[in-house]
């Protein structure tokens, strides 16, 4: 309040001093608020694939300005939630995807099939098999965007929290192994320009070492270091061996592949939530500099809060990332501010 109470006491009181001084003087307009970008932009669904009962929908974010663009970069992001829960719609996941849309970006949000929903409605057998659900609807959702609108398939970009960070990482690991459920999901020689997994891993027969067949892509690996729910290194996790960010970083190490690797010493899962409205800045500074300017180099940083972001209940939830918790499973607009009920079954 401050930022605006000061100037327009000072307005107030130029008026007055005006007005004693002068019976014909005017008070002058007040100058207009500049128009937020991030508001014009504009979200529509489409219904990307259709599998056996399942029509999966995506959201598409563009501002009116670059409608007619072509050669737009793609933001494509992947919701978290334990590959039981989630959706394509979040409050928060919508402020990182207008973010991108603002600056010149064709952003979207992807539903995909949840192996692990109740029920178990795809007969899945390990989580190996959830992500690979969710890998294949990715490329799909991929192919969707590249097929549908003008974008510049060199400078498709994903991003991910939690189950989202993992299915990113598990597609990128994947697609450069050539696995066989892949070939022909996507053009020939694709990859992603680069990849934002937040508390991400990669899931490998066996618990083995992490091998490449090719090159992956530059990676902004982003996690809590006090994260259990997703070992940082190598570790179990929903009933397998995954490797975390400390080993997709000495991965990428060991071939000279352009990352950046921040921690956020004492945080726990929770920065799979508060990475998408906390670390805009980052994420623009990644893709500046390993996407657009094409920088060879790799960094590690360790960031420290006075008070590290923790989910250990939702009170926390909310008071670390509040626009995630209080706008779950809704767009901005359908949040009731005047009534607002915290989720008590959040999975993530």
């Amino acid at each position: 309040m401050k930022h605006y109470l000061i100037p327009l006491l000072g307005l107030g009181a130029a008026l007055a001093c005006s007005s004693c001084q002068t019976q014909t003087a005017k008070a002058q307009p007040l100058p207009q608020q500049p128009v937020n970008r991030a508001d014009q932009v504009e979200i529509s669904t489409y219904d990307y694939a259709i599998k056996g009962n399942d029509t999966l929908k995506i959201d598409i974010y563009l501002h009116p300005e670059y409608k007619d663009a072509e050669n737009l970069p793609v933001m494509l992001y992947v919701h978290g939630g334990g590959f039981s829960m989630g959706s394509r719609k979040n409050a928060a996941q919508e402020v990182f995807l207008r973010h991108f849309a603002e600056q010149g970006f064709l952003a979207a949000s992807m539903d995909y099939r949840l192996g692990f929903a109740e029920g178990n409605p795809y007969n899945i057998a390990s989580l190996s098999d959830a992500e690979r659900l969710a890998t294949t609807d990715m490329a799909d959702a991929t192919c969707y965007i590249l097929d549908n609108f003008k974008v510049d398939r060199n400078r498709v970009l994903a991003s991910g929290g939690s189950a989202g960070g993992m299915t990113i990482m598990q597609m990128e690991y994947d697609l450069c192994n050539d696995e066989p459920y892949l070939q022909g999901k996507l053009p020939e020689g694709f990859n992603y320009a680069g990849l934002i997994p937040a508390a991400g891993a990669i899931t490998v027969p066996g618990g083995q070492e992490l091998k490449w067949a090719k090159t992956p892509c530059p990676a902004l690996f982003m996690a809590g270091g006090s994260d259990v729910t997703v070992p940082t290194g190598s570790g179990e996790c929903l009933g397998m061996i995954v490797k975390g960010i400390h080993e997709m970083d000495k991965s990428y190490a060991a071939m000279d592949v352009p990352h950046w690797t921040y921690i956020e010493k004492g945080a726990d899962h929770i920065v799979a939530m508060t990475h998408l409205t906390n670390n805009l800045e980052e994420a623009d500074k990644f893709y500046r500099s390993y996407v657009v300017d094409g920088k060879k180099s790799s960094a590690y940083t360790e960031w420290a809060d006075a008070e590290p972001g923790s989910m250990s209940d939702v009170m926390m939830m909310v008071k670390f990332a509040p626009l995630y918790i209080l706008g779950y499973d809704k767009y901005m607009h359908e949040i009731d501010w005047g009534n607002l009920d915290k989720p008590t079954d959040i999975v993530y």
